[in-house]
């Protein structure tokens, strides 16, 4: 629930000391990881991104969803669910990261073509106590705020429990990413209108057969595929959204 860069950043180092058959890294801070990741590489360590990616690196694959169209997604369920409604909208997120600003981008596309006021996104810092700090300033800022939306793991449980304490549960339409058990309780509860889901387990997942695929597999494509620069795996690998509302939210419940 906190982004520690210098902390992920050792985790790296030491991990690259062991020298692993391969390396799964989460892209948080691109520019703190790009040497990293390229020293990695050059030590012959194959290295994929999942969840969150590094593209200036020489990582060979990313691995986790498209946020631009998380964005999109979210921004289709808030209109659903305002059935044209217009007013102000607030987005929450770690803004300094590129995965967050293209959702932002993604949400804005749809929104504001739709004719709702797009505020500019405010930082949640990727925690929960954060998160209901900026979500209830925004709220008592606003009067006219008709929808929240947000884009770290950290920003429902938020916007949730300042909806709750500010008693506009009903009247906000508040959209967020990630459908863990904090989401979907409050997705049942009508406080958060829609949870748009990643398929998390898919990350790592595929992350190893793609890293497995790397030292593996038998495909070649010229006489020396190193010496080329060609690995036998796509470089992007979309792994897709689901939207939680009240409607679907038991079938995701664990019970």
């Amino acid at each position: 629930n906190s982004v520690d860069i210098p902390s992920l950043v050792a985790a790296i180092e030491q991990t690259i000391a062991r020298r692993p058959t391969g390396l799964m890294i989460v892209g948080w801070d691109p520019s703190a990881l790009v040497p990293l990741i390229d020293k990695a590489v050059d030590s012959g360590i194959p290295v994929v991104c999942v969840d969150a990616d590094v593209p200036a690196s020489k990582r060979l694959a990313f691995i986790g969803t498209d946020w631009f169209d998380l964005g999109v997604r979210q921004a289709e369920a808030m209109l659903k669910a305002l059935n044209g409604k217009k007013g102000k909208v607030g987005m929450m997120g770690l803004i300094e990261q590129t995965i967050d600003q293209q959702a932002f981008a993604g949400f804005r596309s749809v929104a504001g073509k739709a004719g709702l006021t797009v505020m500019e996104p405010q930082q949640d810092k990727g925690n929960q106590a954060d998160s209901t700090r900026v979500a209830a300033a925004l709220i008592q800022a606003n009067p006219d705020l008709i929808g929240l939306a947000g884009f770290d793991s950290e920003s429902g449980p938020g916007i949730g429990q300042a909806i709750k304490e500010a008693n506009k549960a009903g009247q906000i339409v508040a959209t967020c990413v990630d459908a863990e058990e904090q989401h979907l309780r409050l997705v049942q509860e009508g406080v958060l209108t829609a949870a748009i889901g990643q398929k998390r387990e898919l990350f790592t997942y595929q992350g190893v057969k793609t890293l497995f695929d790397v030292v593996h597999n038998k495909l070649k494509f010229t006489s020396d595929d190193r010496k080329a620069g060609i690995v036998p795996i796509p470089v992007n690998y979309n792994t897709g959204t689901y939207t939680v509302t009240k409607s679907n939210v038991d079938l995701f419940v664990k019970g």
